[in-house]
């Protein structure tokens, strides 16, 4: 397993507000304006609001979980061994496609915006180096780097924003709701994929000491700024293009192309989108640790030391696959839209609102276990 190291809370809440926004602004609003129309941003917002009530179970059964127990002994305890390897097989096939598709992006994102055709292992290799580095190094170091991080990139995102307003149209959002509800239903369904960016927090459920009420409030404001900046972003991509959305590709360089550029100032938006991409790389090295993790805890691994066998196992299929199969068409058509994403929303919606209950009986049960274990030790020193 990698270091156990302890995490503060503010440095959670700094990763959580990097990683909501991270990849969110590459195909994915395009994508679901092809199913919900101009009602898209309806759909980000029910997924955002499904995934704050999922986090605030997370954060009640991080509250409860007095004894510092990890998520594969919560689940150990309470779903049996052979339950918690079924959770953590899932859990791996969740990150490990996200991983994939963040990289997909950003290849497509180098394409557009610096007019670069990125050969795919000479890209992706250093990646893998950063991500094993990073896990070498332990979980706190990550922490560290968010926090020198996170306030260059919240202020390119924002500048985007505030420099695409001028030109944003926002009659293109209007009429509300022409087509009804459904294609908004649809649209956060077949997106699902893409949301519950709070599940990293389940793998850190050992990391951190128990909250206090100022954390949780800081976890509650990080989380709702994250929403707020990413549905700034989506409203503003539909506003700008209207009935093209659907057609654009990568949201952020569309929409950074109404920056400022001219003789005064210069051209601004490669510069903003190099720096948001460091929250791009952030999220893959978070994603990374917890496929890790549940690696680790589905073949039984449980030296700290860091295992190479196991971090290969994963790298692997992701430099890979997409060399052979088209990965992005099959993440769409298959996960996203199909019935993949139904197995995947296991372990993105329900086990988070499952973990409180599941949380309090496995403390329970520690709590029996060593009240026995130590009675027996008496006994044991009397006779």
């Amino acid at each position: 397993m990698i270091k156990a190291e302890k995490v503060k809370i503010s440095q959670l809440a700094l990763i959580l507000l990097i990683v909501i926004p991270g990849g969110k602004y590459l195909s994915l609003p395009s994508y679901m304006y092809s199913i919900s129309g101009r009602d898209s941003w309806l759909s980000f917002l029910l997924l955002f609001v499904l995934d704050f009530v999922c986090f605030l179970f997370t954060l009640w059964a991080i509250n409860l979980n007095r004894r510092g127990l990890s998520l594969n002994e919560i689940l150990t305890r309470t779903l049996s061994p052979v339950g918690a390897k079924i959770i953590f097989a899932v859990f791996t096939v969740f990150c490990l496609l996200r991983v994939t598709v963040l990289l997909l992006g950003c290849v497509d994102l180098f394409s557009s915006t610096f007019v670069i055709n990125t050969n795919w292992l000479a890209y992706i290799i250093p990646i893998a180096l950063l991500v094993a580095v990073s896990l070498v190094q332990g979980v706190r170091n990550v922490a560290r780097l968010t926090e020198m991080l996170f306030v260059f990139v919240m202020l390119a995102l924002l500048s985007i924003i505030f420099l695409s307003l001028r030109s944003a149209d926002f009659s293109n959002l209007r009429p509300f709701l022409d087509e009804g509800f459904k294609p908004v239903l649809e649209g956060s369904l077949d997106g699902s994929f893409w949301f519950a960016d709070s599940v990293f927090l389940l793998f850190f459920l050992e990391k951190v000491e128990a909250p206090k009420k100022k954390d949780n409030v800081l976890l509650c404001v990080m989380l709702l700024i994250g929403i707020l900046v990413t549905m700034a972003l989506v409203v503003l991509y539909v506003a700008l293009f209207g009935n093209a959305s659907g057609i654009n590709g990568i949201a952020i360089t569309k929409v950074s192309q109404f920056n400022i550029s001219n003789n005064s100032y210069g051209r601004l938006d490669w510069l903003s989108i190099s720096i948001w991409m460091c929250s791009i790389f952030i999220k893959i090295i978070v994603l990374s640790f917890c496929a890790y993790s549940a690696i680790v805890w589905t073949v039984g691994y449980k030296k700290e030391k860091f295992n190479w066998w196991v971090f290969l196992s994963m790298v692997v299929p992701v430099i890979a696959l997409p060399l052979f199969f088209e990965m992005e068409t099959f993440i769409f058509n298959q996960v996203s839209k199909g019935f993949v994403k139904y197995i995947l929303i296991v372990v993105q919606y329900v086990l988070p609102i499952c973990l409180p209950f599941l949380t309090k009986a496995a403390c329970a049960k520690d709590g029996r276990e060593k009240k026995t274990s130590g009675a027996g030790r008496v006994k044991g020193e009397a006779v």
